[in-house]
């Protein structure tokens, strides 16, 4: 499952990293003190010893290592607590060079592509911050990824006034709501797409231009929208979002 945020779609722009160690937990659950390198347009971490951390796939920090062409890349050794490294990782960390960075045509793709984001911030419409405003949402369905929840659920997580489902409080709605201090209401409308590939073929990574930028989602927002309202020319929804998107 995937929400694609159609009027949320920019990214946002973090500060200069943070020096300290920080506790960053894995998706299993361990826990590794890493160090956050880089600036807004460039990131990357690196463990309490020095070597280089990028994202993997999934999501997991992994030790990172150089191709065959100098390209800094994520290898298939999850990063650990130093104490906890198992004898493969410590043999291969032994000859793997501490502080790893970037190789030139990464640093200059980066650059680009953080202008790239900067124009397309400048240049955008602004989104309204009072009153009432319509958003859509489209859940989308893999060949190898079927929904867990039901379009309901998602429709009550971000619709519903006062979400208490779950042990949880609080919707999309609320937040904005609570936010904006009662000013801001965000009406959402959620769609869903059957995407005809797999999420691997969409979630490509880029470990140089962020915080895992995924490629290949912009291309599946366009393809989802596309689809939904050439498909249906005289569709309400799609007409109902004319104004606002």
């Amino acid at each position: 499952m995937l929400l694609l945020l159609s009027n949320l779609a920019l990214l946002s722009y973090a500060v200069p990293a943070y020096p300290g160690l920080i506790d960053f937990k894995q998706p299993d659950g361990n826990i590794v003190k890493i160090r956050m390198k880089g600036s807004e347009s460039l990131k990357w971490a690196e463990t309490e010893d020095g070597y280089t951390l990028l994202y993997d796939k999934v999501g997991n920090l992994v030790y990172a290592e150089l191709d065959n062409k100098g390209d800094l890349v994520p290898s298939d050794f999850v990063a650990t607590d130093i104490a906890l490294r198992p004898t493969d990782v410590v043999k291969r960390l032994q000859s793997t060079p501490k502080r790893l960075t970037y190789s030139q045509s990464q640093l200059s793709m980066a650059t680009q592509l953080h202008q790239v984001r900067a124009a397309q911030m400048q240049t955008a419409t602004k989104a309204s911050t009072t009153g009432n405003v319509k958003m859509l949402v489209i859940l989308v369905e893999f060949s190898d990824y079927s929904f867990k929840k039901s379009k309901s659920d998602f429709d009550k997580l971000i619709n519903q006034l006062n979400y208490t489902d779950g042990g949880r409080y609080g919707s999309v709605r609320d937040y904005f709501s609570e936010c904006s201090f009662g000013q801001l209401d965000l009406v959402t409308t959620a769609d869903t797409f059957c995407a005809p590939v797999e999420i691997s073929h969409v979630h490509g990574t880029s470990h140089f231009a962020g915080n895992c930028v995924e490629t290949g989602l912009p291309t599946l927002y366009r393809f989802a929208c596309s689809f939904r309202c050439e498909s249906k020319v005289n569709d309400v929804l799609c007409l109902h979002f004319l104004d606002d998107a």
